[in-house]
């Protein structure tokens, strides 16, 4: 049996797919089992999988979604450790070698993750991403009061097979990271290791760049749910209120869903703020996430034209500088009693 399992998921991403699957090839740990599933690609990828047919074991499903391609692949997979890899992403040398050590360091820890870093659609560094460094080993008070804490993309985490099962089958309906972060923790410790080992390539077709309001509430509420399910099963009494989620509230007012008021602004601005102090952000963490997502509810207009998840400050400031340059305005026009 192999020390880990590496599960490369692919749809149409036949431009990255060979680099992804050749920067496995490369470990400096050559005790690994490599699965690429193909998700009904109709683009070049077959052909190019077709030349590491005797490296991988190959899984050609027709179009049956990422999340149901990659619940299949898991079911393939025969390593005591699984990594995650998305096709248009590519590993650091060292990855298994690094975090094959850490698991076997700390036996209770159920998942891994690292920071990445991330590259333009052409390969080339731009920064080191957000480091999802968890608060503590246990995780779950702070998912069944928050119902998050900085957790890792896809290609950032290693879970253990056997747990892996506990949460299975995965749903399709949302990313695989969002479903994993909120279920795997109820059965054992979170670690981290604070190295970038996964190059994290952003271009115009990524899941979290295109995905559009209606998307992202709808993950939110489904995240709810997950975290509520597997405290469930893992025999916790606790559950997560879904009104608690500031992401969500925000959201909802960008979405039109919501109240857009200063005191729904106040109050996304209390959670955030807890929020951010529970789970040990940086303090720019916590000034822009809470101006970010405040903004949706005291100026919606403003907050819709940054990007969904805006982490600029500078970018934040001059919304706010719009914000209330537009509604001084408009108090200044209001006929006074």
């Amino acid at each position: 049996m192999s020390a880990i399992t590496v599960i490369i998921t692919n749809h149409n991403y036949g431009r990255f797919l060979g680099r992804a699957i050749d920067s496995v090839l490369a470990q400096t740990l050559r005790d690994f089992e490599l699965i690429v599933v193909d998700d009904g690609s109709d683009d070049e990828s077959r052909e190019i999988l077709a030349a590491y047919a005797d490296r991988a074991t190959l899984l050609l499903l027709p179009h049956v979604g990422l999340g149901r391609a990659l619940d299949h692949a898991i079911g393939h997979a025969r390593g005591p450790l699984v990594a995650f890899l998305d096709a248009d992403d590519w590993m650091h040398p060292r990855k298994l070698e690094r975090v094959v050590a850490a698991m076997a360091e700390h036996p209770r820890w159920v998942q891994l993750a690292h920071p990445s870093i991330h590259v333009d659609a052409g390969g080339h560094a731009v920064a080191v991403g957000r480091r999802p460094r968890p608060p503590a080993p246990d995780v779950t008070r702070h998912l069944l009061r928050w119902g998050r804490y900085p957790w890792g993309i896809t290609s950032e985490l290693v879970c253990r097979r056997r747990v892996l099962q506990e949460v299975r089958p995965l749903p399709e309906a949302f990313s695989s990271d969002t479903y994993l972060t909120a279920t795997v923790p109820f059965f054992g410790q979170v670690g981290y290791l604070d190295e970038p080992l996964v190059y994290y390539r952003q271009h115009a077709s990524n899941m979290q760049r295109t995905s559009g309001y209606a998307y992202l509430i709808a993950q939110r509420e489904a995240t709810a749910q997950y975290i509520n399910a597997a405290a469930a099963r893992a025999g916790r009494s606790g559950r997560f209120d879904a009104q608690r989620d500031a992401e969500l509230r925000a959201l909802q007012c960008l979405a039109g869903e919501g109240p857009t008021t200063i005191g729904e602004a106040l109050r996304i601005a209390w959670l955030t703020a807890g929020e951010c102090l529970a789970s040990r952000r940086s303090a720019r963490e916590l000034v822009v996430t809470t101006m970010r997502r405040a903004l949706a509810a005291w100026a919606p207009r403003e907050a819709r034209a940054l990007p969904v998840y805006a982490d600029g400050s500078s970018a934040l400031r001059a919304s706010a500088r719009a914000a209330i340059a537009r509604l001084t305005s408009r108090a200044a026009s209001s006929p006074r009693w």
